[in-house]
């Protein structure tokens, strides 16, 4: 169902909401690269520079977040493929 939303008091319509709410720890550690996101934790939050999967945890999951950083949402080629071929507008897909 499609749903209205209002960007600085004006509406628009035609736009369904996606909120992806399960998260799932997915990141292969020693492949990945990260540094501290504050110099003064270096055991704290993580900036990602580069992600490698762990294939082994995202294997029977269309869609999640990662738990290792909430901004990144996982989806698998499946999902992928389904939104190309039904035209939807608005994401991006990074390899």
């Amino acid at each position: 169902m499609a749903t209205s939303i209002a960007i600085n008091k004006e509406i628009h319509t035609g736009y369904n909401i996606f909120v992806v709410t399960n998260k799932r720890n997915c990141f292969n550690e020693k492949k990945s690269s990260f540094e501290p996101l504050l110099p003064y934790l270096p055991d704290g939050p993580r900036k990602y520079t580069s992600i490698s999967l762990d294939q082994m945890t995202t294997h029977d999951t269309d869609v999640f977040r990662a738990q290792e950083d909430f901004t990144r949402i996982i989806v698998s080629q499946r999902f992928r493929d389904l939104c190309l071929s039904n035209n939807l507008n608005g994401l991006k897909f990074v390899e």
